[in-house]
């Protein structure tokens, strides 16, 4: 059985995730060259956005540590282009919820890159198996990030204030059985 409400989300193609540690960070720092060598991938026109994405992962895992698979992710398709990031912004522990996020970088944006990396995090989420409840946050109630969270089994639960972003619409799906989905 698919781990998804809308069974053409199981048939999307998940990208390769690179959790972003300090090896990472390391690896970057010496240069594209290097990063690409160590870990297989094309850093392409995603170096910029990559730096800031793994410099945001690791300020925010030293404010909030927590364990893997639970870090931030770089997010690879299957040319081996760097696409994205995405990860977990809590660490879900004894709370057992998990929140998502995930950023598509612009040049790779209305690809299905988006889609892929919620379905890839809800992956992990249903492999842990500890999860009860999954969370995702929008600026608006309708638009990409919207539809993506809607496709993936999440329910709009309304405007919420969020202690780093203000007021944002947040998004809900319970997991059952170890399958995230609406309901409850």
């Amino acid at each position: 059985m698919p781990p998804f409400v809308n069974p053409s989300v199981a048939a999307v193609r998940r990208p390769s995730l690179i959790p972003i540690d300090a090896a990472v960070a390391a690896s970057l720092a010496r240069g594209a060259a290097c990063f690409e060598a160590d870990h297989g991938v094309r850093l392409g026109i995603a170096h910029g956005w990559l730096h800031e994405a793994v410099r945001q992962s690791l300020e925010h895992c030293r404010r909030i540590p927590r364990p893997a698979p639970w870090l931030g992710q770089i997010a690879v398709d299957g040319q081996r282009q760097i696409v994205g990031a995405c990860g977990f912004p809590n660490d879900p522990g004894a709370d057992g919820f998990a929140e998502i996020a995930y950023q598509t970088f612009p040049a790779f944006e209305r690809r299905g890159h988006g889609l892929a990396m919620a379905a890839a995090l809800l992956e992990i989420v249903r492999r842990a198996g500890t999860i009860r409840r999954v969370l995702a946050h929008t600026a608006s109630p309708e638009g990409v990030s919207a539809r993506i969270l809607a496709r993936t089994g999440f329910r709009n639960e309304g405007e919420v204030a969020h202690p780093g972003h203000g007021r944002v619409w947040q998004w809900g799906a319970q997991v059952r059985g170890g399958q995230p989905g609406v309901g409850g």
